[in-house]
C-alpha cells in the first residue's frame, strides 16, 4: 500500500528526498540570523543591518539560486541531492528554457520572501489587537471610529480597509496554500501525481535524479572566461560551505544549550554577576534621577515594563516608542514590541 513512498521509478526522487530538500532550505534562514545577530552583538554599529536581515538573506539566496538554476537546472538544495528539474510538455520531459528558469527563481526566492513578510505583518496586526484589548478598548470599534473621522481622506480609508481585508483573508489563503501542498505531497507519495507540490504543478515542471554525466556536460565548455571559471568554483564549493554553516549553527545551538543546562545545575552562589548596562548612544534619552520615573515621559512609571536591554519604562511610552523607531530609547539597540515584559512590583497587581 505504501510502495509509493519509495517511488518505483528509479529516476524519480522519493518522498523522503523531497522532504530533505525542503528542510535543507529551511535550515539556512535561522543559521543566517544566528550569524548576523552574533556579528551585531560584537559590533553594535552594525545593528541597523539586523533590521534588514531578511532582505539580506533572500538577496544572497537569490544570487545562489540564480547560479545553480542556470548551470544545473536545479536549485541549490535539489542539486545537493543530485536532483534536477525538467519541463513537462505533452507528457514528455524537456530541459528548462530561460523562461522556465526565471519562473523557478520566482518560486524559490520571491514567493517565500513575500510569505514571510505577510506572516510577520499578520502577527504584528494580531499583537496590536491584543495590546488594544489589554488597554481596555475594542480593535473593531477603533477601526470604525477612525474610518468615520478620516472619511474625507481616501488614502487612510483605503489603508484601514486593506488592513481589515488582509486580517480576515490571510489565514484562509495560508491554509489553502499549505493544505494544497500537503495534498500534492500525498498524491506524489502514492504515485498518483508527478508533481511533488502545487508550485511544481503551476510551473508545469517535474523533478528527477540527475543523469550521471550531467555535471560533466555542464562543465564541458572548451573556453571559459575568468569570471565563468570563478563562478564554477563558487557553485561547486558553495554547497559544502553552506552545509558546514548549517552544521556549525546546530553545533553552536547544542553548545550554548548545554551550557544553560549545566549552569542551571549549579548553586545560586556560583552564578556570575549580571552584565553591565549597554552604553547609551548619542542623542538618546537620559536616565531620570529617580528610579521610579520613566526615561521617556519623566514621570512616575505607570504599568512598568522592562525591555531586553534591561531598562524599565511606562508600558504606553515604550510600546509607542518601539512602534515608531524599533529600537531602545537609551541604547539604540533594535527591539520588538512582543519582547516587552511587565514588571510586577507589588502583590496588588
Amino acid at each position: 500500500m505504501f510502495s509509493g513512498i519509495a517511488q518505483n521509478s528509479e529516476s524519480l526522487p522519493s518522498s523522503f528526498e523531497i522532504v530533505a530538500v525542503d528542510q535543507l532550505v529551511e535550515s539556512f534562514h535561522p543559521a543566517f540570523n544566528f550569524f548576523i545577530s552574533g556579528i551585531c552583538q560584537n559590533y553594535p554599529r552594525l545593528y541597523p543591518i539586523f533590521k534588514y536581515k531578511d532582505e539580506l538573506f533572500y538577496t544572497l539566496h537569490l544570487a545562489l539560486e540564480t547560479g545553480f538554476i542556470h548551470k544545473y537546472g536545479a536549485s541549490f538544495a535539489e542539486q545537493f541531492y543530485n536532483l534536477c528539474r525538467n519541463k513537462i510538455n505533452n507528457e514528455s520531459q524537456q530541459p528548462l528554457t530561460q523562461r522556465d528558469k526565471n519562473l523557478a527563481l520566482l518560486h524559490l526566492v520571491l514567493i517565500p520572501y513575500l510569505m514571510l513578510k505577510f506572516r510577520n505583518y499578520f502577527n504584528k496586526i494580531q499583537l496590536q489587537e491584543r495590546e488594544q484589548l489589554l488597554r481596555g478598548g475594542n480593535p473593531q470599534e477603533q477601526i470604525n471610529q477612525q474610518n468615520l473621522e478620516n472619511w474625507k481622506d481616501l488614502l487612510i480609508k483605503l489603508k484601514i480597509l486593506s488592513k481589515k481585508i488582509f486580517r480576515k483573508g490571510f489565514p484562509y489563503v495560508f491554509f489553502v496554500a499549505q493544505f494544497s501542498k500537503l495534498i500534492y505531497f500525498i498524491l506524489y507519495s502514492f504515485e498518483l501525481s508527478k508533481y511533488p507540490s502545487i508550485s511544481f504543478r503551476l510551473l508545469n515542471q517535474s523533478i528527477q535524479r540527475q543523469p550521471p554525466d550531467l555535471s560533466k556536460l555542464a562543465n564541458s565548455s572548451e573556453s571559459k572566461t575568468l569570471f565563468l571559471t570563478f563562478t564554477d568554483y563558487f557553485l561547486d564549493y558553495s554547497r559544502n560551505f553552506f552545509l558546514c554553516s548549517v552544521l556549525g549553527f546546530k553545533f553552536m545551538e547544542w553548545w550554548y544549550g548545554n551550557e544553560e543546562i549545566q549552569s542551571s545545575n549549579k548553586s545560586v552562589n556560583t552564578l556570575p554577576p549580571p552584565p553591565t548596562a549597554p552604553p547609551p548612544v548619542a542623542g538618546s534619552y537620559s536616565l531620570p534621577s529617580s528610579i521610579n520615573q520613566c526615561a521617556i515621559c519623566k514621570r512616575d512609571r505607570q504599568n512598568p515594563t522592562v525591555t531586553l536591554t534591561g531598562f524599565v519604562f511606562c508600558y504606553r511610552c515604550i510600546f509607542d516608542y518601539i512602534e515608531k523607531t524599533g529600537e531602545c530609547p537609551i541604547t539604540g539597540i533594535p527591539l520588538e514590541t512582543q519582547t516587552l515584559r511587565r514588571v510586577y512590583e507589588s502583590e496588588n497587581y
